[in-house]
């Protein structure tokens, strides 16, 4: 394998790209016929690791840099609602134990897509972990001498387990 071979997965998605796919959400509210007083908030969630009390998205895979994305403030001027950012891996984990095992106070949930992600559910909280890595294990690194990822990380799990299109060609 040519340890400097770089994956690209492709995907360039920006801050105004997920603005635009915010926004036409909006315009399907207004066209429901729903009101603000019919809507208590809405959580938005996003592959990738998340500043929940900022609500920035720090870095994810569907993004070709490990620019911060700042999207609080025009989303708060989108919606009249309260609105929250939150790692998909972790409002996964949560349908999980409200669906099928209420009675659990731990349990872990496993995603596959173009990475690696889940969540981590503790003593029936949310574990975000130091920069709110606790889930993003595809970015253990499993391979000393692996493909290199744009940040400059090596031998990826997500790399080598997900379902990315460019995994056949390694």
């Amino acid at each position: 394998m040519d340890r400097k071979k770089v994956i690209n997965h492709n995907i360039r998605l920006t801050g105004e790209d997920i603005i635009s796919k915010i926004q036409y959400t909006n315009e399907t509210i207004k066209k429901s016929g729903l009101t603000d007083k019919h809507i208590v908030g809405m959580t938005i969630g996003v592959g990738g690791i998340v500043d929940t009390e900022k609500a920035n998205i720090i870095g994810s895979t569907h993004f070709q840099s490990r620019e911060i994305i700042h999207i609080h403030e025009q989303l708060d001027s989108i919606f009249p609602f309260p609105l929250y950012l939150e790692n998909y891996g972790n409002l996964m984990v949560l349908a999980e134990k409200k669906m099928f095992y209420p009675h659990c106070e731990s349990l872990v949930f496993i995603q596959v897509d173009a990475g690696i992600g889940g969540g981590i559910i503790s003593n029936n909280r949310i574990i975000r972990g130091a920069g709110g890595y606790a889930g993003e294990i595809g970015h253990m690194s499993i391979e000393r001498n692996g493909p290199l990822w744009l940040p400059g990380t090596s031998g990826l799990w997500g790399l080598r387990g997900g379902n990315s299109p460019v995994l056949p060609g390694l």
